[in-house]
């Protein structure tokens, strides 16, 4: 009789290590963070992907390298569908060689989108369902085809970590610089519309919402040239690319808004708030309303309430201004 070969001990022992850490890191920087940090550590890859994929189609993101993560995002987001694995492995850690060869796989649109960027030959990932508008999408991808026992056995350990941590106050809320795709058809089609539109997906940038709603009018002008866009605003910055498609209404128009770095609010953490909580007290402080605080996170308006039915419990005040009064104080 053939005993399994024991996995080392040493690896086991260091990936415990990085859970009790990767709790920490999630409750602090949040879920795609950790999931990085974590996932690098583990398995060896050329690149780490973690993104949270909200019912509103914003997508917020983390990668073990920013730029050619944001990059390969960006380039390959409009050609998802032709990946065997998105939204489709209910769960289970699986590899793109696992359910196609490397020839099929190299004729696709998304190998294909992701040639000028990296090699992707082969990628070991999950989607987990954590809510119902929520699925968290983390991979590793390699330029090279096939993963070990050792790797798979790694990942899988993983995921009732990345199941718990979901329950940690403020985790699964977009942060960084959140993506988002509209088809060229769904677009209105005058600049008023556009820019409406626009507002209703990010936080109301003003001159950078013109300045895109005019992109996207000249690249109507010239439908089957791919375009890209970049622009920088007081707080926010704008990137944009447009991918051309046939029919021409099927044609991706994918934008990002971070956060300009110099801009960027870094409130304390006045008393017992959580680190959402915080960031509702934050533009709270600013004059902001429910609806706007759930615009600039990215949250719905209901949950806004909901945090600040927290913060006046936890600060033990009545209203709005009490609040504000107490953590604009407490910050001084």
């Amino acid at each position: 009789m053939k005993l399994a070969r024991p996995y080392p001990m040493e690896k086991m022992m260091e990936a415990n290590e990085l859970v009790a850490s990767f709790y920490g890191c999630a409750f602090r920087d949040g879920l795609v963070e950790a999931t990085i940090r974590v996932m690098t550590r583990l398995i060896g890859g050329d690149l780490h992907l973690a993104f949270l994929t909200h019912s509103t189609g914003l997508v917020s993101h983390a990668t073990s390298d920013g730029e050619t993560g944001s990059k390969l995002l960006m380039n390959t987001m409009s050609e998802a569908s032709s990946h065997p694995l998105i939204y489709q492995t209910k769960g289970r850690v699986m590899a793109i060689s696992d359910v196609i060869t490397s020839h099929d796989w190299q004729s696709r649109g998304m190998y294909q989108a992701a040639r000028p960027i990296i090699r992707m030959e082969d990628s070991l990932g999950v989607d987990i369902q954590l809510t119902p508008e929520i699925t968290l999408s983390t991979c590793v991808i390699r330029e090279r085809r096939g993963y070990s026992e050792m790797d798979r056995l790694l990942f899988q350990q993983m995921l009732p970590h990345f199941h718990a941590s979901a329950k940690f106050s403020g985790t699964l809320e977009p942060k960084g610089s959140p993506f988002f795709m509209l088809e060229a058809g769904e677009l209105p089609r005058t600049r008023k519309g556009v820019m409406r539109l626009l507002a209703e997906k990010t936080h109301d940038v003003g001159p950078l919402i013109r300045q895109c709603a005019e992109w996207i009018g000249a690249t109507r002008l010239r439908p089957h040239i791919p375009r890209s866009f970049s622009a920088n605003g007081a707080e926010f910055a704008c990137n944009a690319v447009y991918i051309p498609k046939q029919p021409i209404a099927k044609s991706s128009f994918i934008f990002s808004f971070p956060w300009q770095e110099s801009a960027r609010p870094t409130p304390a953490y006045p008393l017992s708030l959580t680190r959402r909580e915080n960031e509702v007290g934050h533009w709270l402080c600013q004059g902001k309303t429910n609806s706007e605080i759930a615009s600039i996170l990215g949250i719905r308006p209901g949950t806004v309430k909901r945090h600040l039915e927290n913060i006046y419990e936890k600060l033990d005040v009545p209203s709005r201004a009490c609040a504000t009064r107490v953590i604009r104080d407490s910050n001084k």
